[in-house]
């Protein structure tokens, strides 16, 4: 019996526009633009040429699609080289992305139906360059196969969020299955109708995945609090400090590659929210949550608790893929039996005041500046405005009057009192480090100046008594002459030292 094979060959047809480019091709100085609905953009099949300039501007069909490109391979060097993408057809429209290095960036999504493409790279050393996919869809993402498109929108399955469903409501289950919590949906009310679900976790367990447990005693792994959404948005250059009594973390400002942010967000552990604390909005939402979770704890689902501050005082924090929050829990080898306190709702409510609307007297927006506890409050200093102008003010927020004050900041010269001052109190600076000691006295340290020469000098203000800058003099009166950006300092009061770590260091101002 005979039995025939017949070989077909199929040629696959692709718009040129998103075919690969040839070997024989460079893309120096060239603008390609893609209108297919997917392809493969890279900068040629060998290094990219030194000094550089090539661009990609992805077309859509319709205004309201969006685009998605994929980084699947990158290497520039780094620093010196970088891929631009912008959500737009120029350099003006809202940057998305810069990625340089070896790293393979996360995708970023244009919602303006265009994105431009640069790569740029200075005159020396040039490395193989990028290969990234791109795909034009009706909604983002396609919705992440977890809802469905609908005049450009997503509409999403009950347990999933986000502009492209991709963040679910109760991540990992919860933890249902080993018993640390339960995805729980609250009940319409006049003014959530479709409230979202959302984990609700047992006794000693926190997280939007109830996945940070109170009774780890060997810690050493790291837990999801946040997986991203608002009103935490993607932000760099901000600052941040926990407050133990309150169970709290507070971000201030930042820059998100755009703008220059001014906005005070709180993450409240015990309920696993954010809180912007301009937006009564959010603020209500906080509310909500608190009241839900107590209607859950009188039908008997379970308990809210948080744990003792002491416990969070075991734990280091870091904003992780822009506008994520991951923790990684010490090690709480031979420590004593904690006691756990219960926080009621009305507790919590009363400390965020009704009327949270921004103050007339606020730092404004801001970046590269540096927080601090101090006693239950906390202060913040410098950082660069929108005026360009880089801040010497140092300002207190008062947790419990929900209030900013100015305690220094630009200095007046003229008068011989004056002039003295002056030479006492610090310039404005960046990336500064800020450390409280003795619970009175601040220590300001480094840092960038208002034209990018870096600082060796070092401040204290004692907030317990004058309020009042003095510059700190070395014993033996040698300066120290290394001057460092971007570093960590914190005290040690054993040794009765500041010990600094890390950072851009020079030997010259700049």
């Amino acid at each position: 019996m005979w039995a025939w094979w017949v070989l077909v060959a199929v040629p696959l047809w692709v718009p040129a526009a998103t075919m690969d480019f040839s070997s024989e091709r460079s893309c120096n100085r060239s603008r390609r633009v893609l209108t297919g609905s997917w392809g493969i953009i890279t900068d040629g099949p060998e290094k990219y040429p030194e000094a550089s300039h090539c661009q990609w501007l992805i077309r859509a069909s319709s205004p309201e699609q969006y685009i998605t490109l994929n980084v699947t391979i990158i290497e520039t060097e780094c620093s010196y080289d970088h891929l631009y993408v912008y959500d737009g057809e120029t350099y003006n429209a809202p940057m998305l992305g810069v990625f340089s290095g070896k790293t393979k960036p996360p995708q970023v999504t244009a919602s303006s139906g265009a994105m431009l493409i640069l790569l740029y790279s200075d005159t020396n050393y040039a490395l193989d360059g990028f290969v990234a996919e791109y795909s034009i869809t009706d909604c983002p993402l396609n919705c992440s196969s977890h809802g469905l498109c609908e005049n450009y929108k997503c509409i999403c399955d009950e347990l999933y969020t986000g502009d492209g469903c991709q963040r679910q409501h109760c991540p990992e289950n919860c933890g249902m299955a080993h018993n640390r919590g339960h995805c729980y949906k609250p009940l319409p009310t006049l003014w959530e109708i479709k409230p979202a679900p959302y984990c609700l976790c047992n006794e000693g367990y926190f997280g939007d995945g109830c996945s940070l447990s109170a009774y780890d005693s060997e810690g050493g792994t790291w837990h999801w609090l946040w997986r991203g959404g608002p009103p935490l948005n993607d932000r760099t250059s901000h600052a941040s400090v926990y407050l133990p009594h309150l169970d709290r973390l507070y971000v201030y400002g930042g820059y998100n590659l755009n703008n220059i942010l001014g906005d005070l967000l709180i993450y409240d552990f015990g309920t696993s929210v954010w809180v912007n604390v301009s937006d009564p909005a959010s603020q209500s939402h906080l509310s909500r949550r608190l009241n839900s979770q107590r209607t859950a704890r009188l039908k008997g689902i379970t308990e809210y608790q948080v744990m003792n501050s002491s416990l969070l005082r075991n734990l280091t924090f870091s904003v992780n893929s822009n506008n994520t929050v991951s923790v990684k829990r010490k090690s709480l080898a031979g420590e004593a039996p904690r006691t756990r306190r219960m926080i009621r709702p009305s507790e919590e409510i009363s400390s965020i005041p009704a009327n949270h609307n921004t103050r007339a007297v606020n730092p404004g927006p801001r970046y590269g500046h540096v927080m601090e506890k101090y006693d239950q409050h906390f202060v913040l200093f410098g950082g660069r405005l929108i005026s360009g102008e880089v801040s010497n003010e140092l300002w207190l927020y008062n947790t419990t009057l929900d209030e900013w004050q100015l305690i220094e900041g630009k200095e007046q010269s003229g008068s011989e009192e004056n002039q003295a001052k002056h030479d006492n109190t610090p310039h404005g600076l960046m990336y500064a480090t800020l450390t409280l000691v003795d619970n009175d006295w601040l220590y300001l340290f480094g840092g960038s100046l208002q034209h990018g020469e870096f600082s060796n000098c070092m401040y204290r203000i004692n907030l317990g008594g004058n309020k009042t800058w003095e510059k700190v003099t070395v014993r033996g009166g040698n300066q120290l002459e290394v001057r460092v950006v971007g570093h960590s300092m914190v005290f040690h009061a054993s040794s009765r030292s500041l010990l600094v770590y890390g950072g851009i260091r020079v030997d010259i101002a700049r």
